[in-house]
């Protein structure tokens, strides 16, 4: 089973965004789920933190269900450095499971299952006009979530 974006399903749950400014998480879940924590955070135009989206958990009223699959889509600003980080609370990682990162319809990352992490996994990237940028591990922003 391939894992990619279905933009179909990701653009319904952002209906006011443009394809090419659409970032989607789309994650295939395993026996894991349950311990599985996202969050997302981006760079403000005053050189502030803001947090996109966090989930999920008993705090956000909301758990995975193993063997499932979810999107979660988001409109995002060019010019704008950005840090995905997905979680195992347990430490175990995603087991079987799979996620995929994409902005504009093209993959910043695709995980297969022998690519696992134990505790912590995180993805920085900038959204420019000519596309996305990966980045390195700056730690001159986002400094609010733990790092890998």
């Amino acid at each position: 089973d391939e894992l990619k974006p279905d933009l179909t399903e990701a653009m319904k749950s952002s209906p006011n965004c443009s394809r090419e400014e659409l970032f989607t998480f789309k994650i295939n879940t395993a026996e894991t789920a349950h311990q599985l924590r996202w969050h997302f955070i981006g760079s403000t135009v005053n050189n502030g933190i803001e947090t996109i989206a966090s989930g999920p958990g008993p705090e956000f009223g909301y758990e995975y269900e193993a063997n499932e699959t979810y999107y979660h889509s988001y409109c995002l600003t060019k010019d704008s450095k950005y840090r995905f980080q997905l979680k195992n609370s347990a430490g175990g990682g995603l087991g079987s499971g799979k996620y995929s990162l994409s902005y504009g319809g093209v993959t910043i990352f695709d995980s297969d299952s022998s690519e696992d992490f134990e505790d912590v996994k995180n993805h920085r990237f900038q959204v420019l006009a000519s596309g996305v940028k990966i980045l390195g591990k700056n730690r001159s922003f986002l400094t609010d979530v733990d790092d890998d």
